[in-house]
């Protein structure tokens, strides 16, 4: 029985396609993180965190924002609790960074705030209920 060519090649092709695409994977890049974090963290003394780092000061960050924005002491922040420490975060950033006192950050200023691993581009992926993924 012949092999038409068309399918021969066509299987081949699909076959290379995908080998080439899983070699050509990127890992997924972290933003960068703040050096006081990496310092708490890195158990290892590498000048990064490897995976259970970033898991354990995740952890870490998330309990002492729950700690300090749970007004009503759930265990949890709920929509309220949530706006106010964004409210918190952006005006931190904006005491640190916003050079010119203007209120806004400068292209400059958010170039800053970003590579300091403060900052989430615009094109941050978003849940469902349109808030960015943490």
């Amino acid at each position: 029985m012949k092999t038409h060519p068309l399918l021969s090649t066509l299987a081949l092709f699909c076959i290379v396609s995908t080998s080439a695409h899983a070699e050509g994977k990127k890992k997924k890049s972290h933003r960068p993180l703040p050096p006081e974090i990496i310092a708490e963290f890195d158990q290892d003394k590498n000048g990064k965190l490897n995976k259970e780092e970033r898991q354990k000061a995740r952890k870490a960050r998330h309990a002492k924002r729950i700690e300090k924005f749970d007004a009503d002491q759930d265990g949890k922040l709920n929509e309220e609790e949530r706006q106010e420490a964004r409210k918190a975060h952006r005006q931190m950033i904006l005491e640190k960074f916003d050079k010119n006192e203007d209120g806004k950050l400068s292209k400059e200023e958010k170039k800053e705030t970003r590579e300091a691993g403060l900052l989430k581009r615009k094109h941050a992926k978003r849940r469902k209920d349109g808030n960015q993924k943490p």
